[in-house]
């Protein structure tokens, strides 16, 4: 086996494991991401949604951090699971817009500083 070759197997092993746990947490009202408060406000977009719509979200997200397992397994996104990323992208905007800006209050700056003067879009 070559070294690509160990690659590819743990990248897909890698996703399926992923997805098995990602189904699980769906599945039981995310025990594991609940505690933490980064977490829920995505926690609270999945829970809004149908099953199948959280099954074509869960394929976005997948492939967004899995790109070449997804693409080795040759498996698709269904073009339901693309609008409910950005769906939820605008939901995780909304939701920390306040903490955002009452960080932005108590430093006394207008707009947030990001690396290398870049601002986030």
């Amino acid at each position: 086996m070559t070294y690509s070759d160990a690659k590819d197997e743990f990248e897909v092993r890698l996703y399926r494991w992923s997805k098995a746990a990602l189904d699980n947490e769906i599945e039981q009202s995310f025990p594991s991401f609940g505690p933490w408060n980064h977490y829920r406000p995505t926690c609270r977009f999945i829970e809004q949604l149908e099953p199948n719509a959280r099954l074509a979200l869960t394929a976005a997200l997948l492939e967004k951090s899995h790109k070449n397992a997804f693409n080795l397994l040759g498996e698709k996104i269904p073009a339901e699971g693309t609008k409910l990323l950005q769906a939820l992208e605008l939901f995780l905007m909304e939701a920390t817009a306040p903490r955002r800006n009452a960080c932005r209050a108590a430093a006394g700056t207008e707009k947030a500083e990001y690396p290398r003067g870049q601002e986030l879009r």
